[in-house]
């Protein structure tokens, strides 16, 4: 991932989604989250 989203990241549970919430990730924290799954840095 080069840039970092230009808006919210919406997330939600698959097994809800007609009738569970969405979590909106901000977008610099959502960069961190894929640059650390990328390095294999995620504890």
């Amino acid at each position: 991932m080069d840039r970092i989203p230009a808006a919210p990241v919406p997330i939600r549970d698959s097994k809800t989604a007609l009738h569970g919430t969405t979590l909106l990730v901000p977008p610099a924290a959502w960069k961190r989250f894929v640059t650390a799954i990328s390095a294999g840095t995620l504890h």
